[in-house]
């Protein structure tokens, strides 16, 4: 069977929200009247319907509540599809959840926040690439891949949180985070090549009226990329028993050397 496109994704999810929503407010109206007609034999005078419409509004907080669920796993949904849509495999997208705080956004017309362009990610996983190495990351790939389908069991849209907290898949992120890490011990130098290998690989502007359209990755954005990044391993350096499990996968890691590193990149 042929599964649906991001688009048809996008179409199904909408009908069944809005049935959800529409039987909620007709559930609410219907069953107050049915009640109402019972207590007046079947007859609603003018007056108790009035009375009843005073009532019912009463009801928008709750039916706020349901358009607002409704609205925010609209939201969820969409980011989630704009990811297939891209086809970006799973690894990459729990990659870029550590900074995803910072990506530039319009959350209303005209109001932009973030500082990191989504257009800067080719040339982040060709940089990851040649850090970490294709075959390593090739194998993370399929790892987590295997690990979706393992987490969530073929259910839609992939729940991120609850699949970056399997061992697996952090130990992999981690593995990631450290790699980067040693590749910055000259940090001044491996900062320039960085720079270079974003901005001369940035994806194609959608519209030249988007926020990002004149974007650059330049040194004052970096300090906070940087620190989105490495999260994970900084974390773990500062904590004694996630270090000691770190270092049984890398033997040879050495504490004071990647703290010393993070504490450069800050």
């Amino acid at each position: 069977m042929t599964p649906p496109t991001p688009q048809q994704l996008t179409q199904q999810r909408m009908e069944a929200r809005s049935r959800a929503m529409a039987q909620a407010v007709v559930s609410a109206i219907g069953g107050k009247l049915l009640e109402e007609a019972k207590k007046h034999g079947g007859y609603l005078p003018q007056t108790r319907i009035q009375e009843l419409t005073a009532e019912l509004e009463g009801k928008a907080e709750l039916l706020t509540k349901v358009f607002s669920q409704a609205l925010t796993e609209a939201a969820l949904e969409q980011e989630e599809l704009h990811w297939q849509s891209m086809k970006r495999p799973p690894f990459e997208r729990l990659l870029v959840k550590r900074f995803e705080h910072l990506l530039i956004r319009e959350d209303t017309p005209g109001h932009v926040t973030g500082t990191v362009s989504r257009r800067m990610l080719p040339g982040y996983f060709l940089a990851l690439n040649m850090m970490v190495g294709p075959e390593k990351m090739e194998d993370f790939h399929k790892r987590c891949e295997a690990a979706v389908q393992r987490v969530m069991k073929g259910r839609l849209p992939v729940d991120w949180d609850l699949l970056e907290r399997d061992a697996v898949v952090h130990d992999m992120i981690l593995d990631t985070e450290y790699a980067f890490t040693l590749h910055f011990s000259d940090a001044m130098r491996r900062s320039e090549w960085f720079l270079q290998i974003i901005n001369t690989h940035l994806a194609p502007i959608g519209d030249p009226s988007d926020p990002d359209a004149d974007w650059v990755l330049d040194r004052r954005i970096l300090r906070g990329l940087i620190g989105g990044i490495l999260k994970d391993i900084k974390a773990t350096v500062h904590d004694e028993a996630r270090w000691k499990r770190f270092q049984q996968r890398h033997p040879d890691a050495n504490r004071h050397q990647v703290s010393f590193i993070l504490d450069r990149l800050e």
